[in-house]
Parts: C-alpha cells; sequence; structure tokens
C-alpha cells in the first residue's frame, strides 16, 4: 500500500507539475498571442477611427453640397421672379406710354372738336346775321303805303 500511496504521490505531484507547466505554458502562450493580436487590433481600431472620422467629414459636406444646391435653385427662382419682374416692367411702361399718347390724342381731338364747334358757331351766327340783313333788305323793298298828305298847305 505504500507503493500506491507513493505512486499516488507521484501521479499527484506530476498532475500537480503538469498542471502548473500546462498553465505556464497557456500563460506563455496567451502573452504570445496577445502579443501578436493586439497591435493588430489597435491597428484596426485606429482605422476604424480614422474611417468614421472621414465618414463624418464626407456626411458634413455632403449636407453642405445639398444646401447649395438648395440655395442654386432658389437663386434659380430668384432670377425666374426678377426676369418676370423685368417683363412686367417693360409692359407696365408700355401701357403708360401707350395711355400718354391717346391722352395727348385725345385732347388734340378735343381742341380741335372745340375750334371746329366755334367755328361752326361763327358759321351759323354769320348765317342768321345774313338772314337778317336779307330779311330787312327784303322788307325795305317792300312797298310801303304811302303817308297822306294831309296838312300840306
Amino acid at each position: 500500500m505504500a507503493k500506491e500511496q507513493e505512486s499516488r504521490s507521484i501521479k499527484t505531484e506530476t498532475k500537480t507539475l503538469n498542471d502548473q507547466t500546462i498553465e505556464q505554458n497557456a500563460t506563455i502562450l496567451s502573452h504570445s498571442m496577445l502579443s501578436l493580436v493586439v497591435p493588430k487590433i489597435e491597428y484596426v481600431q485606429g482605422s476604424i477611427q480614422e474611417i468614421t472620422k472621414t465618414q463624418q467629414y464626407l456626411a458634413e459636406s455632403v449636407v453642405q453640397e445639398n444646401e447649395k444646391f438648395r440655395q442654386i435653385s432658389y437663386m434659380h427662382e430668384l432670377s425666374n421672379k426678377f426676369l418676370r419682374c423685368r417683363r412686367c416692367r417693360f409692359k407696365l411702361v408700355n401701357i403708360r406710354r401707350e395711355m400718354l399718347s391717346l391722352s395727348d390724342r385725345m385732347n388734340k381731338l378735343k381742341k380741335r372738336a372745340a375750334r371746329l364747334k366755334s367755328i361752326r358757331e361763327k358759321q351759323q351766327l354769320k348765317a342768321a346775321q345774313e338772314q337778317a340783313q336779307k330779311q330787312a333788305y327784303q322788307a325795305s323793298l317792300l312797298a310801303k303805303p304811302a303817308k297822306h298828305l294831309t296838312n300840306q298847305n
């Protein structure tokens, strides 16, 4: 039995030594593995951070470009409105010119009508005077009854 105990204790010691060796080997292996993997992970992590920053910058750039396009659209609309205003202004200027022309023509026609009216009135007055003179002359040509001279002696 002593041999069995001894072999058990040797097995236990061997097992403990094997466990310790395995643990040491596992620790060494873990550290070696980590020393190989950690720099790559840190590199990848740095690359991801740089890509994220670049994406944020690009997203901001896209937003700014979209705003520029909106402003360009507004500028185009504003330009169209200015062109429309210019066309309307030209139309108004032409209408004003036409109204002034019509007003001048109307004033000239009024003056002409007044002048023609005064000429017609003068002609009618002259015709009336001539008629009155003619009637007076006709009346003077008619025989008048003679007045009797009763007191001639």
